[in-house]
């Protein structure tokens, strides 16, 4: 069983979640559930139920060092396999899949590659944040580079195979 987003909201509150954190958690699980969407009317079978669930809950641990880890061994003690798993690589996902086989750890690794806070920005303003937080880290700057042409490819892939750019798709119904 995956949790519901009742149920994963739930948790949030009851794990202490700061409610900047949950924003952010649901702006993921946003992106996720609508890119799914959108592959699954192109044939795919996305399970949207993961997408949001994992979504919501990847950060739940996010005041502790490690906390993909924390997470994580939280859902498997509560018999959430398939939630933790996708959880456990979100901060150090190696590279996405090929489109035909996008899953539902690249949907959610897209969503919070792609939103601040509460809001999806993209992945140009997602990466020069993470380059603006990292900037006395130099050490770390061809690592980021290089995570984000992964992304900008990943995310053209995307675009072109869905017919519709991220912004389209996720801003659509602010502009309404």
């Amino acid at each position: 069983m995956i949790y519901t987003r009742e149920e994963a909201l739930k948790i949030l509150d009851e794990y202490g979640t700061p409610a900047h954190v949950i924003g952010h958690c649901k702006a993921v699980a946003n992106v996720a559930v609508k890119v799914g969407e959108k592959l699954n009317e192109k044939g795919f079978h996305i399970d949207l139920q993961l997408c949001e669930a994992a979504g919501l809950l990847h950060d739940m641990a996010r005041v502790y060092d490690d906390h993909q880890t924390v997470a994580a061994e939280w859902l498997r003690a509560h018999g959430h396999d398939k939630e933790a798993e996708i959880i456990a690589v979100h901060m150090h996902y190696p590279a996405f899949n090929p489109i035909e086989e996008t899953n539902e750890t690249d949907l959610v690794c897209l969503g919070d590659r792609v939103c601040i806070e509460d809001k999806y920005v993209g992945p140009e303003k997602r990466f020069q944040y993470i380059f603006n937080k990292n900037k006395d880290r130099p050490d770390r700057k061809a690592i980021l580079e290089s995570k984000k042409g992964e992304m900008l490819h990943y995310v053209k892939e995307l675009e072109d195979f869905l017919g519709i750019t991220l912004d389209e798709l996720l801003l659509e119904n602010d502009n309404k």
